[in-house]
């Protein structure tokens, strides 16, 4: 584990959380260290075949071809690598970099500029699920990662 990971988890083990919260922590570490917790890849276009509106069912059906296609473009290359319009591959998918401050970055109380709704100490803080993230190490670790410049829990 790298130093700056290693800080992020202890300092997110210093912030009071809730018994819930712990469990969820504890039962995703010991499903990903036990194999089962990984992501799997999914396809949207299985949803659009239960649509019985088949004017629902085409919208439906390009809006996932076109989800498909932005995950099609990252397949296979790594995170920060460009994908066209100003975009960039994060978590296998091409998105729009946030504009806001990663981890550890200094700010005022306000947590003006950062990507985190939370800046104890006067620096931002780790992302939680939903919130903007540049890497992985800006999500709340170990069940959420970033996926589209968005903290998302893994499955």
């Amino acid at each position: 584990m790298d130093p700056i990971r290693f800080d992020a988890v202890t300092r997110s083990l210093t912030i009071a959380g809730s018994r819930r919260t712990v469990l969820a922590l504890l039962t995703g570490g010991a499903l990903t260290l036990l194999g089962l917790g990984g992501a799997t890849a999914h396809n949207p276009l299985r949803a659009c075949r239960r649509i019985e509106n088949r004017q629902r069912r085409r919208r439906c059906e390009r809006a996932a071809r076109a989800h498909n296609q932005l995950h099609a473009l990252c397949q296979g290359k790594a995170d920060g690598t460009d994908c066209g319009n100003g975009r960039r591959c994060s978590g296998g998918l091409c998105a729009t970099p946030p504009t806001c401050n990663g981890r550890f970055t200094p700010t005022d109380e306000s947590c003006s500029g950062c990507c985190a709704s939370e800046c104890p100490g006067g620096e931002c803080f780790i992302s939680k699920e939903g919130e903007p993230c540049h890497d992985d190490f800006d999500c709340l670790p170990p069940t959420t990662t970033c996926v589209g410049y968005v903290c998302k829990t893994s499955a």
